[in-house]
């Protein structure tokens, strides 16, 4: 449905949880790393210009060094546009919560930062290789800092700032992409549009 629609943007979630099987079993999640490799060599085989975003948990009671290295290496492999994390926290109620392997604070805050400094190397290299691009770009608000700047999303929802006057905000506009950071990208205006 994405592929053929010219009103949806290509921006896909497609959580991962963790890079390693034993965990996701643990986890209930219903599938292996290896379907989950075929789900996403199938979204970029039919949408390449497609964001993909994911979710990732570190500290999963039971999440052994070589399970946690392997949802490390599923992010080199992956290469997510974005990853929202978070270290594991026990639901009441849960078999999780109950689990006596729970890990400690220290070792999932660690992890955390470990996981999240790695995505970030990812995303401005991602980011850095759309430099010279050409995007249409939704001005939806002004840029939380810098004065000048508004910033809208690409179709696959990567944000992007651009010098632009307040009367531009809510216009479409065409937008060349000339610098790419970890988090976000730059661009200059070819094209005012709608």
């Amino acid at each position: 449905m994405v592929e053929r629609s010219d009103v949806i943007c290509p921006s896909i979630n497609l959580p991962i949880q963790s890079g390693s099987d034993r965990i996701l079993k643990m986890m209930n999640r219903g599938y292996t790393l290896d379907q989950y490799r075929r789900a996403v060599e199938d979204i970029r085989s039919r949408l390449p210009e497609a964001g993909l975003t994911t979710d990732l948990i570190v500290g999963h009671p039971g999440e052994t060094d070589s399970d946690y290295a392997e949802s490390l290496r599923a992010l080199e492999e992956f290469r997510f546009d974005l990853v929202h994390t978070a270290a594991y926290s026990p639901r009441e109620g849960t078999a999780a919560a109950r689990r006596e392997d729970q890990i400690p604070r220290d070792v999932k805050m660690a992890r955390l930062r470990e996981v999240n400094a790695l995505q970030s190397r990812i995303a401005g290299e991602i980011n850095a290789s759309l430099v010279g691009s050409v995007f249409p770009l939704l001005l939806d608000d002004f840029a939380p800092k810098g004065e000048g700047l508004l910033q809208g999303r690409t179709p696959s929802d990567k944000v992007t700032l651009v010098e632009a006057p307040p009367r531009m905000l809510g216009r479409t506009v065409e937008v060349e992409i000339t610098k790419g950071e970890n988090w976000c990208l730059y661009g200059k205006i070819l094209e005012e549009g709608d």
